[in-house]
């Protein structure tokens, strides 16, 4: 009576082959199959998770600091909106073109405007030339590229005429027409340009006219 299970329900069946089969017989054949083709036992169920459960809650603005929570510098000068800034390859000196048709030299460290060019239109973009050497940035007036020297004037002075109008155009021609005057290097587009790239080696830049439909690629040594 050792190792027996008193708790058994027992059977009497008249004949052998009136005995049942074992009942979990399928299910324990099932598993070892399982077990022989190397599959895992576990039964993973489908968790049933909202998407909203998931997302982390955002964290207050206090618990994202530090951040710029007041203003350290503030360039003062333009009377209408600034479309284009750029800073030298020295960190030194930044540009800003604005729609009040001037160009503004900045001092980053202090904020102070060190010179002004006045022009006859919107000044849309303005890029610092990569060689520190020839202190040379560039301004996209209209269909001009103006290229100018940023040491030859100072204060608040106009910009020169050269002898031509902003808005005027190379006629008949899709070739920019190069010219020099007294106070740098203007390049006519026959449509109007709104950026200029400069190569890292500052020989090169690149300009885009007005809408991405044509870009062209000029070289200063020529």
């Amino acid at each position: 009576m050792n190792g027996r299970d008193h708790n058994a329900t027992h059977a009497t069946y008249t004949a052998l082959r009136r005995v049942p089969s074992y009942s979990p017989f399928v299910v324990e054949r099932f598993q070892r199959c399982l077990d022989l083709y190397l599959c895992p036992r576990m039964v993973k169920h489908r968790l049933d998770v909202r998407p909203q459960d998931i997302l982390p809650s955002l964290p207050t603005p206090k618990e994202l600091k530090p951040f710029p929570s007041s203003a350290c510098l503030k360039f003062n000068g333009h009377e209408e909106k600034v479309l284009s800034i750029a800073i030298d390859p020295s960190g030194q000196w930044l540009l800003s073109g604005s729609e009040d048709c001037t160009v503004r030299k900045w001092e980053v460290s202090s904020s102070r405007c060190i010179s002004v060019w006045h022009f006859r239109d919107i000044v849309k973009s303005v890029a610092w030339c990569p060689n520190a050497v020839t202190n040379t940035f560039s301004a996209c007036i209209a269909s001009v590229i103006l290229l100018l020297s940023s040491t030859r004037v100072s204060g608040n002075v106009s910009f020169p005429s050269l002898g031509y109008s902003v808005h005027s155009k190379v006629e008949n021609s899709r070739m920019p027409e190069w010219k020099e005057g007294d106070s740098g290097v203007t390049v006519h587009l026959a449509s109007d340009v709104s950026k200029v790239t400069w190569h890292k080696k500052g020989d090169y830049f690149a300009s885009l006219i007005t809408g991405g439909s044509n870009v062209m690629i000029h070289r200063m040594s020529r």
